[in-house]
């Protein structure tokens, strides 16, 4: 029976006008969605340990990640949806390659939508670490990611007017200009927060290598996804006519909230490496140093008193400061041992040592 079928098919193929390559259409997004499920199970392993290890955060990060993993969800279950009507459900309908599905075309929302609401949480952070002091840069990537989001929205209105592949990939454009957008925010927010770092630096090594690992770190979360978003960017724009772009944006879209979750859950490593306590620069504290005797405690909170740096203050407090303290001893009531030079870090350009006599 096979064989029979076969063969009607191989005679039914060459006939049919305008048959794309599977390779270069649903064979990448197959292959986008393979490493977008992959990493979908990561970012589930991720916010179980998010909610596990930081069940004191404040109650936005919370609703931030959940509706982040509800996106993801959604996102993921159209990618399956598509995959499955291309390639199970039509295996023997080549016609059906030649036209979009609903599943393909609330991708494009569902990308934006993910986007943007793991982007607010980066505008934030660098927002309170430089303050308004490059408000103008701050406005710019509102507006970049505003403008991803618009364009995702138009794409996914044009997937409907333009039912067929061959009619959208004429506005393959959209898709391109909005993560050319998305990478443009990711560097320059990457560049402001660096900026503002090595501003801090004061000379005192200690202070300088963690600052030096910070920097590190702000490079690693924008790196991944704005080279995913380049590569969005030139696949739509350079191969239109196929859907190598859409496997691509798939893998974007899913390292967003790795991003985000990286940068929430590398509180405790940040904790370990400064031994102290630590925070997400741009958030408030939540590790714990109240239960053993650290030393050269580097915490993110409100720039309080140490007798005031408690658990319960530290998972509380808005974080405005970033302050690098040096040779501090905690005791098991989270009081402090004597000081040594202070670096707060408030708006971009506000970082200095302070003596042991100032920060008293």
């Amino acid at each position: 029976m096979l064989p029979i079928l076969r063969t009607n098919l191989l005679h039914v193929l060459p006939r049919t006008p305008g048959l794309p390559s599977l390779n270069s259409t649903f064979g990448a997004i197959l292959i986008g969605s393979y490493i977008g499920f992959i990493i979908y199970g990561l970012n589930l392993y991720q916010t179980l340990h998010y909610f596990k290890a930081f069940p004191n955060d404040r109650l936005y990060l919370k609703i931030l990640v959940g509706v982040v993993l509800a996106l993801e969800t959604w996102h993921t279950a159209l990618c399956m949806h598509t995959c499955y009507h291309y390639l199970v459900t039509n295996y023997f309908n080549p016609l059906a390659l030649l036209e979009g599905c609903v599943p393909i075309s609330l991708a494009c929302i569902a990308a934006g939508l993910s986007i943007i609401t793991c982007q607010t949480f980066f505008v934030r952070r660098v927002y309170l670490i430089v303050g308004w002091r490059w408000r103008i840069l701050i406005a710019a990537v509102i507006l970049f990611l505003l403008a991803e989001l618009a364009l995702a929205i138009a794409a996914t209105i044009e997937t409907f007017l333009k039912p067929t592949f061959a009619q959208f990939e004429h506005v393959t454009w959209i898709i391109s200009v909005a993560f050319g957008f998305s990478a443009v925010a990711d560097i320059t927010l990457t560049t402001v927060l660096i900026c503002a770092l090595r501003r801090c630096r004061t000379g005192i090594k200690s202070t300088d290598s963690l600052l030096d690992t910070l920097i590190i770190y702000a490079i690693s979360t924008g790196l991944l996804t704005g080279v995913f978003d380049l590569l969005t960017f030139i696949f739509a724009l350079i191969r239109p006519n196929d859907l190598i772009f859409f496997g691509v944006d798939i893998v974007a879209t899913k390292l967003y909230p790795t991003s985000l979750l990286t940068a929430l859950n590398a509180r405790h490593m940040l904790a370990k490496q400064s031994s102290g306590a630590a925070a997400i620069y741009g958030e408030s504290g939540i590790v714990s140093v109240s239960t053993e005797h650290k030393r050269s405690a580097f915490a993110v909170n409100r720039l309080v008193s140490p007798r005031d740096t408690t658990d319960h203050e530290s998972s509380r407090g808005e974080a405005i400061e970033m302050n690098v303290k040096a040779n501090h001893v905690y005791n098991s009531t989270g009081d402090v041992g004597p000081q040594a030079p202070v670096i707060s870090i408030g708006p971009l350009g506000s970082g200095l040592a302070r003596s042991q006599s100032e920060s008293a």
